[in-house]
Order: structure tokens, then sequence, then C-alpha cells
């Protein structure tokens, strides 16, 4: 009776052991899987994450150069009562040229990523950013003979008709399809630098 029970002792701790190791294989299988595939997982958040910084950091982007040229006309003359003085008119012509520097905000540019290569960028209105190589020179100036009574015309009056918020938005209303293409191949180039497999839909700010 004593030997039945000592065999059954080791073939229980047999038992036991074999378990053991299973238990022990298992965990190192799935701990040498888990180590070949989290590197995919990772790469791609890590390269939406990388893009989402990138376009993050962008400040003002100028996509469009445009030059403006054209004829100002202002007019200046003295009244009484609300009623125009003949002879005291002045007529100003003046003759500009600049060019305008168009283009978006880029911290205001949103990007959502999803899936493994997805991207939407989503754009603001475009703006007016700046202007370089300003001219301004009279081109025909016309005066009554008693103009000497009226003030003169203020060529700082017509550079800021030209510049104003009005004529801004006149600027970039002609520009808009070439601000939207430029637009998509500026963001697609910087993605793709990020992530050479994006796929990226656009959408713009009526």
């Amino acid at each position: 009776m004593k030997k039945k029970v000592r065999r059954r002792l080791i073939f229980g701790g047999a038992v036991a052991a074999a378990l053991a190791v299973g238990v022990v294989g298992t965990a190192v299988v799935m701990s040498v899987f888990s180590l070949f595939r989290s590197p995919f997982g990772a790469e791609e958040t890590h390269a939406s994450t990388e893009v989402i910084q990138a376009v993050e950091r962008i400040g003002e982007v100028a996509l469009v150069s445009a030059y403006i040229q054209g004829i100002e006309e202002s007019r200046g003359s003295s009244t009484v009562f609300g009623v125009g003085i003949p002879g005291t008119g002045r007529v100003l012509y003046t003759q500009y040229s600049f060019t305008a520097k168009l283009g978006v905000d880029g911290e205001r540019v949103r990007i959502e990523a999803y899936g493994e290569h997805g991207y939407d960028v989503r754009f603001p209105s475009f703006e007016f950013i700046g202007h370089s190589d300003v001219d301004f020179e009279t081109a025909v100036e016309s005066n009554g003979v008693l103009s000497f009574v009226t003030p003169d015309i203020d060529q700082y009056d017509v550079v800021n008709s030209v510049l104003n918020n009005a004529a801004q938005s006149e600027y970039l209303a002609k520009n808009d399809d070439t601000l939207r293409e430029q637009a998509k191949a500026f963001y697609t180039s910087l993605i793709q630098s990020v992530d050479p497999e994006a796929d990226i839909s656009f959408y713009f700010a009526d």
C-alpha cells in the first residue's frame, strides 16, 4: 500500500510540473508574438502623431504671390452747405503695383487621422497675409482754377483704399481656385513626407 501511495504522489507531481512548464511556455510564446506584433501598430500611431505635429507647428503659409497693378481715381472739392463749389475740384489718378501674399493660417488648419493611412485636412478661410514691392505714383493730376481752397488729396488714403479689407477680400476671391490647388499640393507634400502611403481628403471653408 505504501508503494502505491508513493507512485501516486510521484505521478501527481509530474503532472503538476508538466502543467507549469506548459503555462510558462505559453507565456513565453505570447510574449515573443507580442514583441513582433507591437511595432507595426506603433509605427502607424507614430506616423499619425508626426503628421499632426508637423501641421500644428506651421504658422502663416503664403500659398500664392499675386502681382496686382491698377489705377486709382481720387476726387475732392470744397462745398458750401453740402453743395460743391465749381472750380474747386481736385482729381488725382494714382498708378499702383504690389505683390500680394495670399495664404492660410497654418495653426488653424485641422488634421484628423483615421484607419492606417487616412487623413482629413480641414482649412479655415484663406487670408491676405501681406504685401511687398509696393509702388505708388501719380499718373495724372487735374485741379480746378479754385482748387487751392480744397485740401490736397492724401496719397496715403489712396494706399489704404487699395489695401483695405474690401480690396483684400476681392484679391482672395479672384485667386480662390489657385489657393485651393496650392493648399492641396503643399499639405500633400508635407503629410506624405512623413507617411508616404497617406490617403488625404481636403475640406475648405466656404
